[in-house]
């Protein structure tokens, strides 16, 4: 493989991992659910877990090659 398409690749899973981000924030948010344990049990402010999924992909996309 070659050096773009490896680029491309972390582009698409980064991409990914924002949207699964988003999603899951959002589903809380559904609920009534304004925060929620992550997987070490500490709380997550679900607004704020959108915004960060949302930067990750502007950060991804917008990132000069």
């Amino acid at each position: 493989m070659t050096r773009k398409s490896y680029a491309l690749l972390r582009k698409i899973g980064l991409t990914l991992l924002g949207i699964f981000i988003i999603i899951s924030a959002v589903l809380n948010l559904t609920i009534g659910k304004m925060s929620y344990s992550n997987y070490w049990g500490g709380q997550v402010f679900t607004p704020f877990a959108i915004i960060c999924g949302i930067i990750i992909i502007c950060v991804v996309w917008l990132k000069r090659e």
